[in-house]
This record gives C-alpha cells, sequence and structure tokens, in this order.
C-alpha cells in the first residue's frame, strides 16, 4: 500500500460510459496500490440507441448507474461533466472546462481515448485532454482556480498507427474487476461474447510483455526525463 504522502492521483477521461473499459485493470491496480482514481465522463450518452426507444431522461439515469456501479467494481469515485453526446469538439471553451477540472483534482496521469478512434467525441476527447494539461498550467485561464503545474503524462488508448511511445501494464492480478465491468454493459446492451472478447485481447496484450494479461498504451509526456543507465 502506498504511503499517503507518495499517494498518485489518476484521471480517467472519457466522452461515454463504457469507454472506461480497456483500461479497467489499470485503474484498479492504481486503487489496490492506495492511489486516488476519478473516472470521469463528459457526456451523458444520451444519444446511444442500444437502450433501445426510451426517454432521455432514462438513457441519462442508466448511464449514471452504470457509472456508479463501475466505480464500485474499481473503488473509485466517478463525475459527470455537461457535453452533449456527439458534440464533443476541440474548442477553447472547451479544453477549458477540462482544464478547470485537472486544476479541481490536480491529477499526476491522465487515461483517455487516442486521436485516431472512429468516433469524433473520442477523438475530440483525445485532443481536449492534450490541450487542457497546457491550459491548465496558466493562471488567466483557470481563475479563481490555482493553476496545475505539475507535468502531467497522458496515457491514451494504443492505437498501432501511432509514432509515439508505448506502455504495457500488468492486470493480471485485477482482470475479474474486468471482467465485472465488461458484464454490467454487456447485460445491458447484449453485448454477446463481449467478456470474451475483452480478455482475449487482454491476453493477447499479455503474451507481448511476457505476463497473462495486459492493457496498452501511448505515453505523452510534457518532458522527457533522463536515466543514468539504461537498465
Amino acid at each position: 500500500m502506498t504511503e499517503k504522502k507518495d499517494r498518485k492521483t489518476i484521471l480517467a477521461c472519457f466522452p461515454h460510459a463504457d469507454d472506461e473499459i480497456s483500461c479497467v485493470g489499470t485503474m484498479a491496480n492504481h486503487i489496490a496500490r492506495g492511489d486516488r482514481v476519478v473516472l470521469c465522463f463528459a457526456t451523458h450518452g444520451e444519444m446511444t440507441t442500444l437502450m433501445g426507444d426510451v426517454p432521455v431522461s432514462e438513457i441519462v439515469d442508466a448511464r449514471e448507474k452504470h457509472a456508479e456501479t463501475v466505480a464500485k467494481i474499481i473503488g473509485c469515485e466517478f463525475l459527470f461533466l455537461d457535453f452533449k453526446d456527439t458534440e464533443v469538439e476541440i474548442t477553447r471553451e472547451n479544453a477549458k472546462k477540462i482544464a478547470k477540472l485537472l486544476c479541481e483534482i490536480k491529477p499526476d496521469a491522465i487515461l483517455t481515448w487516442n486521436i485516431y478512434h472512429r468516433h469524433p467525441d473520442h477523438r475530440s476527447m483525445a485532443q481536449l485532454v492534450i490541450d487542457a494539461v497546457t491550459l491548465a498550467r496558466i493562471k488567466h485561464v483557470v481563475e479563481p482556480l490555482e493553476p496545475h503545474r505539475k507535468d502531467v503524462t497522458i496515457f491514451q488508448y494504443y492505437d498501432e498507427r501511432t509514432l509515439l511511445p508505448s506502455v504495457y501494464v500488468d492486470v493480471s492480478e485485477s482482470i475479474d474487476k474486468i471482467k465485472d465491468v465488461t458484464q454490467c454493459y454487456a447485460d445491458t446492451y447484449n453485448w454477446r461474447g463481449a467478456v470474451d472478447s475483452v480478455i482475449a485481447r487482454r491476453r493477447s496484450m499479455g503474451l507481448d510483455c511476457d505476463v497473462m494479461y495486459a492493457e496498452r498504451f501511448t505515453v505523452l509526456s510534457r518532458r522527457n526525463k533522463p536515466v543514468k543507465y539504461i537498465i
């Protein structure tokens, strides 16, 4: 268990509830270590048709219940922002919203989408997080909040098209939580074979790095951190 003075804060920032499935193991690892993890959803995913032809209010309620259930499984905090589903656009005002969130939560690292995914909300969120990390450092942008000037590392879902370095996270000890979170959504959306598919992908990544199960992320660091020895 991490000493309180060494406790880190991880922000997982996504447009929709269920986007977090690919980093559940990583979040659970940090909770187990004693770190703080905050799961943020920018929208309520109100444009979904996976729940059938139901009022938006019912979708919002369901999404909030999903988030609460997932947070309990992982052991993390959760919150929603007021972005509209399918309208997560790359604007200064939206980046400021995320920047102010960073000033409130003060993360050491952020988990989010990559810039390559087919869903525009996912691509936009990836860029908004990048922009927000810089804007959060600027007093006149985030006032009356105190700027968050820490060098925050961004971990994006890995995509083979990236030229950036990546990291594998051993999530073998958190595999049951990954299964439980995936099953939560699979039950609601009737995702047949979802749990098997997710576990197979984690196993494939694990084979790449000689562990049972893994998650993989692209790493964006503000500064290059030197080492004296390479091994």
